[in-house]
């Protein structure tokens, strides 16, 4: 972006001597901003919500802001060491009193979940969920669910429901998947799987 600055000097005059310079810096602007390049914003001259939020990007900090009252943060922060780091959003939030610590919770921490009939034909398609794509069946209660997008470890917790009482148990977890067994030959017809991890 070519932005031009010290714009308008003090004895200018906005009509005459700096209003090409001006007209140029917003254009640069609306184009980086706007529409034209990265879309992170409506363009400011759109007619409509001109300047709003498309979307916000993060850049990368490496580590929590350390924050002092009263201030709230939303940042990226990066997991994982080597090749093998990957970035995660957390919220910071320091209380006023001194000794206390700041609070950081991870924002994306429910990696996968969905919601399927147990006793429906495999592969079975979740009613609703997020990053699941289906779910699979190698025997008549035992269940594969598959995730559309592989996550990063296989150490995550999981949640699992279901409409009838019955004893869910974990059989592997992987980044591909995870497998669960309900005891006592039950196919329950509101089965629900909750995955959390970093």
């Amino acid at each position: 972006m070519v932005y031009k600055p010290a714009i308008p000097q003090a004895g200018d005059s906005p009509a005459t001597e700096s209003q090409a310079d001006i007209l140029e810096n917003f254009t640069q602007l609306n184009n980086q901003f706007g529409a034209a390049v990265i879309s992170d914003h409506v363009a400011f001259n759109a007619g409509s919500d001109n300047g709003l939020h498309k979307r916000i990007r993060f850049n990368g900090i490496q580590g929590d802001p350390g924050l002092t009252f009263p201030q709230t943060q939303i940042y990226e922060k990066h997991l994982g060491a080597g090749g093998d780091r990957y970035p995660n959003l957390f919220w910071e939030s320091k209380p006023e009193n001194a000794a206390v610590a700041a609070s950081v919770f991870p924002l994306n921490a429910i990696k996968a979940w969905c919601r399927f009939d147990g006793s429906a034909a495999s592969p079975i398609t979740p009613a609703d969920g997020f990053n699941v794509t289906n779910i699979t069946r190698a025997a008549a209660t035992a269940y594969t669910i598959n995730f559309t997008n592989e996550l990063q470890n296989a150490n995550y917790a999981v949640v699992a429901l279901t409409s009838r009482q019955a004893t869910i148990e974990i059989i592997a977890t992987n980044t591909t998947s995870v497998q669960l067994t309900v005891a006592g030959a039950i196919q329950p017809a509101r089965f629900s799987v909750v995955i959390i991890g970093s």
